[in-house]
């Protein structure tokens, strides 16, 4: 400010050209943030379709390992097991 005073320029006033430039700022970081959050969102839906747990739940389902998840037969099978074991 001193420099541009001796040069015999004067500058604007400092609230009047910090706002509005303070205000893109905070709109510019806001966009930035949106758009983290929505990446982050779409990450978690990536690895939650196509991570470790659903790969292996996959393989389980055609028979490849052991079930990660009770079916209805399974309950049926456990209960008759056990029917059968009381009788």
């Amino acid at each position: 400010m001193r420099a541009l005073r001796r040069g015999g320029v004067e500058a604007a006033c400092p609230y009047e050209s910090t706002l509005p430039e303070a205000e893109n700022t905070l709109k510019r970081l806001r966009e930035r943030q949106i758009e983290a959050q929505a990446a982050a969102d779409a990450l978690i839906e990536l690895d939650a379709a196509s991570g470790p747990l659903a790969t292996a739940e996959k393989l389980a389902e055609q028979g490849f390992g052991p079930r990660l998840k009770s079916t209805a037969d399974d309950v049926l099978a456990r209960l008759n097991a056990k029917r059968t074991k009381a009788a």
